[in-house]
């Protein structure tokens, strides 16, 4: 079940979710299948891979299915560790975890640090951020996400991937 605690995976569906909506636009608005040109009468009927017509019940299995799909595929991949801090703040942390939430920061400011000098953020720097910003104090966080955009106005950064901040 997906939890409103954590926004990130919330955001990673929402994401996905609309990179699909942008695909199904493409796909169907490519010359040879324009199915959206203002010349062509409007209809429920879709085309397949096999160039035979899907009716609107056919389109909607198949929807159902690459989205079913989609979603087996983003919750198989691995869980992000708990966050150790709560929304109030480092109040309440225990030494141990506290260490561990500036070890975690000061990993994600590396590997953004490295992104920078690089001059590029990669879908590996995604992954490598992934990994320590769950585990980071929303101040923290914010000052990660300061860091990460300074970079990309001074032009010092091009992204090929969207960082999990």
């Amino acid at each position: 079940m997906i939890s409103s605690r954590n926004p990130l995976l919330l955001t990673l569906i929402f994401l996905q979710a609309a990179t699909f909506g942008l695909l199904l636009f493409i796909i169907l608005n490519t010359p040879e299948r324009n199915l959206l040109a203002a010349d062509r009468p409007i209809s429920m009927d879709a085309i397949g891979n096999d160039g035979r017509s899907l009716s609107a019940a056919e389109l909607k299995t198949e929807l159902r299915a690459i989205v079913r799909s989609e979603i087996a595929a983003l919750s198989s991949t691995a869980a992000l560790p708990a966050p150790i801090s709560s929304a109030a703040g480092n109040a309440g942390l225990s030494e141990s975890e506290r260490e561990l939430q500036e070890q975690a920061a000061a990993a994600s400011g590396s590997v953004i640090r490295q992104a920078v000098a690089a001059g590029v953020w990669t879908p590996a720097d995604s992954q490598a951020l992934m990994q320590h910003v769950a585990r980071i104090s929303a101040e923290q966080r914010l000052e990660l996400v300061d860091e990460f955009y300074a970079a990309i106005n001074r032009q010092e950064l091009k992204l090929e991937d969207f960082p999990p901040l």
